[in-house]
C-alpha cells in the first residue's frame, strides 16, 4: 500500500488516476483505524475529502463505524477556512 501510494502520488490528480489515489487512502485510513492509530488514519481520510469534498464511502463496502467516521472528518474539513490557490 506504501509503495502504491508513492506511485501514485507522482502522477496527475485529475481524473481516474486521483479515483484510484482516493481509494489507496481510504484503505490507508482503514488499515490504520484497525492498528489503532487513529490520527494517522484520520489525515488519510481528510486528504482525500480536502481534495475531493464529496467522495462518499460505499455503505456496502465499508462499516457503519468507518462511514460514520469518515463523514465527522467531511464535516471537520467543511468547516475550515477555505482558500483561493
Amino acid at each position: 500500500l506504501k509503495q502504491a501510494l508513492t506511485e501514485l502520488e507522482r502522477t496527475p490528480i485529475a481524473g481516474e488516476p486521483w479515483r484510484v489515489m482516493a481509494q489507496a487512502l481510504t484503505l490507508k485510513g482503514v488499515v490504520l483505524l484497525g492498528l489503532g492509530k487513529r490520527a494517522e488514519a484520520s489525515e488519510a481520510f481528510r486528504q482525500v475529502l480536502r481534495v475531493e469534498p464529496t467522495y462518499a464511502l460505499s455503505k456496502d463496502e465499508f462499516a457503519p463505524s468507518i462511514v460514520s467516521q469518515f463523514e465527522g472528518h467531511r464535516k471537520e474539513v467543511g468547516r475550515q477556512k477555505k482558500t483561493s490557490v
